[in-house]
């Protein structure tokens, strides 16, 4: 796990936390289930700013990777790329259930699914991975990473920035307390598991 860990700190170094995008015309949301050895991954596409549903694309992969936090991208990224990959459309933003820079080695899911895939990426959890809250900013070791928006965690994962982080999920907030383009694809998600 030690070369993993490298490898993590290394990529970090490679994020881009600027806003490197024109327009949004679509958001995708990717979320994952894990049921016995196999990882479902579910994407769906939304317009943006209406978030009105485009499309959806689900993956099934197996893995023999342990879940480890900090890791998890090594157990469920492959499923991730290939559910992205089957989307007719691609997403001009994606929004990851998973960490971003808000990460032990400031290289989450968001960060490293945002790098292979060269898309801008914000990562989105319902617990704190790690740092702590000073009046809704995350920080982590005297870093800025993140923000705490009513019961989720938001860090950006890769050309994004922190402010346009927090913007774009607040404007996918519908009725769930996840951004809806994230909601739709963990319901999906749960089915096909």
């Amino acid at each position: 796990m030690n070369d993993l860990i490298l490898k993590q700190i290394r990529l970090s170094e490679r994020v881009v936390l600027e806003d490197r995008f024109k327009n949004i015309e679509n958001v995708g949301g990717v979320s994952q289930v894990f049921s016995k050895n196999k990882v479902v991954s579910c994407f769906v596409s939304c317009s943006y700013p209406e978030i009105g549903f485009i499309e959806k694309s689900c993956s099934e992969i197996r893995t023999d990777f342990p879940y480890i936090s900090g890791l998890l991208a090594y157990r469920e990224g492959p499923s991730i790329i290939l559910a992205y990959k089957n989307l007719k459309k691609k997403p001009d933003l994606i929004l990851i259930k998973g960490s971003g820079i808000c990460h032990p080695r400031f290289f989450g899911m968001a960060s490293h699914i945002g790098l292979i895939l060269d898309k801008p990426s914000i990562g989105i959890t319902e617990r704190l991975l790690c740092g702590e809250i000073k009046e809704k900013k995350i920080i982590y070791e005297g870093r800025h990473v993140g923000w705490k928006l009513k019961n989720i965690y938001i860090s950006p994962g890769h050309k994004v920035s922190l402010e346009t982080s927090l913007k774009i999920v607040k404007n996918c907030i519908k009725k769930h307390k996840l951004p809806e383009p994230l909601y739709l694809a963990y319901k999906y998600a749960n089915k096909k598991s």
